[in-house]
């Protein structure tokens, strides 16, 4: 049904608009109705936040340092205020999301015009954990999706330029052994996706549990190739961290699979239960198996790509 179907009923005297308006709150109808212009409206967003970047630095030199500052510090500020102005009125959804998107796109801008105008320190992943910090509180605060997909998304591009850092407690020195970190963090986030579709914030369970499995089925594909097990060095500190990210994951997978009602596809779901917790073995195998092969060579043994 449509939102415009129960404008008709509203017109035909079949329902009042509170009852419209509850009907529409209640199944979320204007949210699916509007998904393709949140789309265009994200992309929007990024198209105009980069073409205040490009607009600023073809007039960097040419710009004082105050006006640098203020402009960026106006824009961020503006941005989100305007999308709390319209937020309250519930008419335009889609323009209060670009205007709230555009303002956590700015608050990155700030922090790289803060550190070009000053020479701060120019380690990328300190900037993107500035970001993360600063745009973490939105998705609650707003109970948007956007904002929360773009807070998974710089976590996600904060971890991976942690991982190639060579001072990071995180370090990888092969790329492709990062790859079944990725696959761990996407256990967890499935997880987490379970538990937050009971909360407060049912509404971010799902994008998170997609997430998750999107990140998961992107990243392990390594471990299917026979000339990926090589020996290679990783931060005695990253061990332990990866390893409580797996404990943390694989808890999050057995409460999901316990707090499960009784029903007739119980049983499916404690195998995806144990699947999940057979992809986080898997990933550990990727992390820890040394099968110093050449890969022409691959071919010739057994090992856990076999199994992958």
């Amino acid at each position: 049904m449509k939102t415009s179907d129960l404008q008709k009923m509203v017109e035909a005297g079949l329902i009042t608009d509170a009852q419209r308006r509850a009907i529409i709150d209640h199944f979320k109808l204007d949210r699916e109705s509007n998904r393709f212009l949140i789309l265009l409206g994200i992309i929007g967003a990024i198209l105009i936040s980069a073409g205040i970047l490009l607009l600023i630095s073809a007039n960097w030199e040419g710009i004082p340092r105050f006006v640098k500052l203020a402009t960026g510090l106006a824009l961020l500020m503006g941005s989100h205020a305007g999308g709390w102005v319209l937020g309250r009125s519930e008419k335009h959804p889609v323009v209060t999301e670009v205007l709230h998107l555009i303002g956590s796109g700015m608050f990155l801008a700030n922090i790289a015009l803060v550190g070009q105008i000053y020479n701060l320190s120019s380690r990328p992943p300190n900037a993107i954990l500035l970001w993360l910090a600063g745009i973490a509180v939105l998705p609650w605060l707003l109970r948007s999706k956007v904002q929360h997909i773009l807070a998974l998304c710089v976590f996600g591009l904060w971890l991976g330029l942690e991982l190639n850092e060579g001072d990071s407690w995180l370090f990888f020195d092969r790329e492709a052994r990062q790859f079944m970190v990725y696959v761990i963090l996407g256990v967890l986030f499935a997880g987490l996706g379970q538990g937050l579709s009971r909360t407060r914030f049912p509404e971010f369970g799902p994008a998170t549990e997609k997430f998750g499995l999107l990140a998961l089925h992107i990243s392990s594909y390594p471990l299917a190739l026979g000339f990926y097990y090589r020996v290679n060095h990783v931060a005695s500190s990253a061990w332990v961290i990866t390893g409580v990210l797996t404990a943390v994951a694989l808890a999050l997978v057995l409460l999901g699979a316990l707090r499960l009602r009784v029903t007739p596809d119980t049983q499916w779901r404690w195998v995806w239960a144990i699947a999940q917790a057979g992809v986080l073995a898997l990933a550990w195998m990727g992390l820890t198996v040394e099968l110093d092969r050449q890969w022409y060579d691959s071919h010739r043994f057994f090992g856990p790509h076999w199994i992958a």
